[in-house]
């Protein structure tokens, strides 16, 4: 809702005097914002903005609002530049590592974004766990005003893995000064194919911290996995299980494996068997390798993202659907719905670029392709966004590049990206550039 900033006052005639507007109405402020912190907490991530280059709309009307052609047809639209409020509301969608999208609101210096840490589909207790969840964060304004990378420190990793323990029951947490207990290991039976289970009780009375089971066998598949428990209380028992890849040859469908179940303060315990797998079916599969488009973008432009798919199986791959992602925007799109058995096609793909992507960024694009019992595949790209505000910050423009940038800005201008205010602007700042 926008708030009424100016009283209204009767425009008379008077002689001497300018004449003002009937009202005006300013809107909400907007700014361009960078993330300054990110903290983690068990409902997700709460991230600090920093706001800069704040300004707002003006809209002057000649005429009371319950006259509908004033409302309508307002005299004057402008915005001006105001210094940054210190409270402004605002949405965030954060993109996670895994691919999900999660949006929160607040106010700039503290916005609340929920996380569903149970759903990373990382295991906490794993040697790599934090470093799976260094890279792959972005966070973008619905506002528009930012679309950037969150790098989170040491710290927050660590209470990343925490909570992702704590989500799935596989909780990280240590006690150095725990007595030591007893742990009773036992293969638990399942009926789905190429499965790995495991019973673990913990017979003592001091809880079993840091509880994970380490897989050896001949079969290379199985060799070196791991299944994760975290604390085990005592006389509890969790039953975790682990998937094991089919094997292609014949002579590896009966292996032995030896599960090895260690913990921080109980003494290890080995127990082994032998399991009978099913053999691999040679079914369709799907790879995707995006290449980056060669030229800049403007924001509300289009670009062309060229991706080569294949099947790399003898069977053919039906039923294929295909997600382009650029940003936080995933928007489906089309292209060949069968792709037969090792064949492989190039497409084109025609990206639509947010209109709030910002200058000069980077924004990731991902192409995701599924099908009919098959595993999605998504290939990777990122598109440069152009620096409308560069002026000679760059080196000189040839004619032919001017030509280049100032269609850019005008595409920019039709999508709305732009005033033409800031479209006057950036254009002179690129006529002085031409050589």
């Amino acid at each position: 809702m926008r708030r009424l900033y100016l009283a209204s006052s009767v425009v008379f005639g008077l002689a001497g005097c300018a004449p003002k507007p009937y009202l005006v109405l300013k809107g909400p402020p907007a700014a361009t914002f960078a993330v300054s912190s990110v903290s983690v907490q068990k409902s997700g991530i709460v991230v600090g903005l920093s706001a800069s280059d704040c300004s707002r709309e003006s809209v002057e009307h000649w005429c009371p609002l319950t006259n509908p052609s004033c409302t309508d047809k307002p005299l004057r639209v402008t915005r001006e530049h105001i210094d940054c409020p210190p409270r402004i509301p605002v949405s965030l969608k954060v993109r996670a590592p895994w691919g999900e999208v999660y949006a929160g609101s607040g106010d700039v210096a503290h916005v609340e974004v929920p996380v569903d840490w149970s759903k990373s589909g990382i295991d906490p207790l794993a040697a790599n766990a934090a470093a799976s969840l260094r890279d792959g964060w972005f966070a973008q304004t619905t506002e528009g005003g930012m679309d950037q990378a969150l790098k989170p420190s040491d710290d927050d990793l660590t209470k990343m893995v925490a909570e992702i323990g704590d989500a799935t029951d596989t909780q990280v947490e240590t006690n150095p000064d725990a007595r030591n207990t007893k742990l009773l290991v036992a293969f638990a039976e399942s009926n789905a194919a190429n499965v790995v289970g495991l019973s673990v009780t913990n017979t003592g009375d001091t809880p079993a911290y840091r509880v994970v089971a380490t897989l050896r066998s001949s079969f290379r598949g199985a060799h070196g996995l791991q299944i994760s428990f975290g604390r085990i209380d005592p006389q509890r028992s969790k039953v975790r299980a682990r998937q094991i890849p089919p094997p292609t040859d014949p002579t590896e469908l009966s292996p032995t494996i030896v599960a090895e179940v260690t913990a921080q303060n109980s003494t290890a315990i080995s127990v082994s068997r032998r399991i009978t797998l099913e053999r691999a079916k040679q079914s369709a599969a799907l790879a995707i390798a995006c290449a980056d488009p060669n030229d800049e973008v403007g924001p509300g432009q289009r670009t062309r993202l060229e991706c080569e798919v294949s099947n790399p199986n003898a069977a053919t791959a039906m039923g294929l659907s295909y997600v382009v992602t650029a940003g936080t925007a995933a928007t489906p799109t089309s292209g060949p719905r069968e792709l037969k058995g090792h064949d492989k096609v190039k497409l084109k793909f025609f990206v639509a670029i947010p209109s709030d992507a910002k200058s000069g960024s980077t924004l990731p694009i991902a192409v995701t392709i599924s099908g009919t019992d098959l595993a999605p595949a998504t290939g990777k790209a990122a598109a440069k966004i152009a620096n409308l505000t560069g002026g000679c910050t760059q080196a000189k423009l040839s004619r032919e590049e001017y030509l280049t940038k100032r269609k850019r800005l005008h595409t920019a201008l039709a999508s709305g990206a732009l005033t033409q205010e800031e479209f006057d602007k950036y254009d002179a700042a690129l006529v002085a550039c031409i050589q």
